[in-house]
C-alpha cells in the first residue's frame, strides 16, 4: 500500500501476557505483522470526557521488554500514527 503522510502519531504500552484470551507469543506476532504489513487498524482511544474514538492507525515502530526464556510476557511499546486519509483530514 502506499504510504501517505502521517496525520498524527500516538504512542502506547502493551501489556502481553498468557492469562489473557490469546498467548503473548501470538501477541506479540501479531504486533510483528501488523509492523510489516504495513496494516491499517482500528483504534478506540478514550478521550478525557469519557467518550470513546475510533481511529484506523498503522504501527510503525515498537520495542518489547519481554520476560526471559520462553516467556513472553511483558511490556511493548508501539508507536502507531494515522496516515493522512485526505487533504482536509
Amino acid at each position: 500500500r502506499q504510504r501517505n503522510k502521517e496525520l498524527y502519531g500516538v504512542q502506547a504500552n502493551l501489556v502481553l501476557g498468557d492469562s489473557m484470551d490469546v498467548g503473548a507469543k501470538i501477541q506479540l506476532a501479531a504486533i510483528k505483522t501488523a509492523l510489516l504489513n504495513d496494516e491499517l487498524f482500528e483504534v478506540t482511544y478514550r478521550n478525557d470526557d469519557g467518550g470513546t474514538e475510533n481511529y484506523y492507525m498503522e504501527i510503525v515502530g515498537y520495542d518489547a521488554q519481554l520476560e526471559t526464556g520462553h516467556n513472553y510476557s511483558g511490556t511493548v511499546q508501539v508507536i502507531m500514527v494515522e496516515p493522512r486519509q485526505t487533504a482536509a483530514r
